[in-house]
């Protein structure tokens, strides 16, 4: 299990991101987990991959099986639609997650120091009276943290490459649709009636 093998892991990285007022020590404990998972991530994701292979086959043989028993004579163009409905799909997923990730890794830094404040503010809080004016003084900081956050050029940079890259990502998914729908309709002379289509198990 993916939990039990990075539990110590996360145990660490939890005992220095949740506390820690050093940017630098945050940012090292981010890097370090992500290299402590990498191998049971890895692992995860093979099975993953290995188990939606499984899936998408069974589903395709009880599609396939379907136009057999009702003798559809769509049955070629329903497993092309399908296939080129999922493959977009599975690209539009793909390259909004590398958006994400790319972010994250570009922005390290700032957000480590982001954190590094907060943690100080939380920190300056709890050794307080925490009445009113300490709940306003937190606030006040958390609130600054987040502003030299957003103000920070390299996130800046970061947001508009992550976001770019998303909108082209979801106008190819689109395109992908059109083109997939144009083909089946050109094929078959009527719209795919698809209602519900399922393309990928929910993990």
């Amino acid at each position: 299990m993916f939990a039990s093998a990075t539990s110590a892991a996360k145990t660490a990285l939890d005992g220095v991101v949740r506390t820690s007022t050093d940017a630098g020590a945050i940012k090292a404990a981010w890097v370090t987990y992500a290299g402590a998972i990498a191998g049971p991530k890895g692992t995860l994701d093979g099975a993953v991959a290995t188990a939606t292979t499984t899936w998408v086959t069974s589903t395709e043989a009880a599609y396939a099986a379907y136009d057999t028993a009702t003798a559809s004579p769509d049955a070629g163009a329903n497993v092309t639609y399908r296939n080129a409905v999922r493959t977009a799909s599975a690209d539009l997923l793909t390259a909004t997650t590398k958006a994400r990730t790319d972010f994250e890794a570009a922005t390290i830094v700032a957000r480590a120091a982001k954190r590094a404040l907060v943690n100080a503010a939380v920190l300056a809080y709890q050794g307080s009276a925490k009445d009113d004016a300490a709940r306003t003084v937190l606030h006040t900081a958390i609130e600054g943290a987040q502003t030299a956050f957003e103000a920070d050029a390299t996130v800046g940079t970061a947001k508009t490459t992550r976001e770019t890259a998303i909108h082209t990502a979801r106008d190819a998914f689109r395109t992908a649709l059109t083109t997939a729908t144009t083909a089946y309709v050109t094929a078959t002379s009527h719209q795919p009636a698809f209602h519900g289509l399922v393309l990928q198990p929910k993990h």
